[in-house]
């Protein structure tokens, strides 16, 4: 665009957007490293049996390890 301006867009939040690892459960709450927002809570998907390699994926009486359940190699 020469000779006009540019229009910046400005990241926000609300209660639309509070389950992305950005915002995960509140504004400005972002993930650490190696978690991932599910359901409003930042949870490691290589360990949580809740939520095991992917949000909402449940491990029943097993472990998760690796993001498998069960385990790598069960």
């Amino acid at each position: 665009m020469e000779g006009g301006s540019r229009r910046k867009l400005i990241p926000y939040c609300s209660s639309t957007n509070v389950l992305y690892n950005n915002n995960c459960g509140s504004c400005n709450n972002k993930c650490p490293v190696g978690q991932q927002c599910c359901s409003g809570q930042c949870v490691n998907i290589l360990t949580n049996s809740a939520n095991c390699g992917g949000c909402g994926n449940v491990c029943n009486n097993v472990p998760c390890t690796f993001g498998i359940c069960g385990g790598y190699g069960s």
